[in-house]
């Protein structure tokens, strides 16, 4: 199992100086930078400050070839428009169908309440929304407190975007 981390980034967020408009963020995405795309490094424990820890289930019929995961946060369920703030993205993450990816982020400096979604892109998916039934998603029931403390996620089940 391969697993990814990021490792002193920056995130790009609304709420302060670091604000992305909608059009550079389609931009960067598109380009497959978004803000410092990344490659994978091996998990780690949540246990430090500004952390944040997930287990991605991916499904026994997942067959495509992943370009890219996301993780992106959102103050409400509603995702057809740019994140508030994101993380960056791994490229070509090594995920196997039926096995879980186990995903960490460390130095988050966003605070407050979001939903997050994590989004595997496929080769042939979307650029900076999922592909319907294409790529996969994963995304919190309910909006979760960033306020510098770990997270952990616990297991999430990827699904085909709708």
């Amino acid at each position: 199992m391969r697993c990814f981390s990021t490792r002193k980034t920056p995130s790009v967020s609304d709420r302060g100086t670091n604000f992305l408009p909608a059009a550079a963020f389609v931009a960067l995405l598109a380009s497959g930078c978004g803000p410092g795309s990344v490659a994978e490094y091996d998990a780690f424990e949540c246990v430090d400050s500004q952390t944040l820890c997930v287990t991605l289930e991916v499904p026994d019929s997942y067959a495509g070839t992943a370009r890219e995961l996301a993780s992106m946060f959102y103050e409400t369920p509603e995702t057809n428009g740019p994140p508030s703030a994101l993380l960056p993205a791994i490229e070509y993450p090594s995920v196997t169908p039926g096995e879980p990816y186990e995903l960490s982020h460390e130095a988050i400096d966003i605070v407050g309440e979001y939903y997050v979604m994590f989004v595997l892109y496929d080769e042939s998916g979307g650029t900076w929304l999922p592909e319907t039934d294409v790529d996969y998603t994963a995304m919190t029931e309910a909006p979760i407190q960033l306020d510098g403390n770990p997270i952990e996620l616990g297991v999430m089940d990827f699904v085909l975007a709708e």
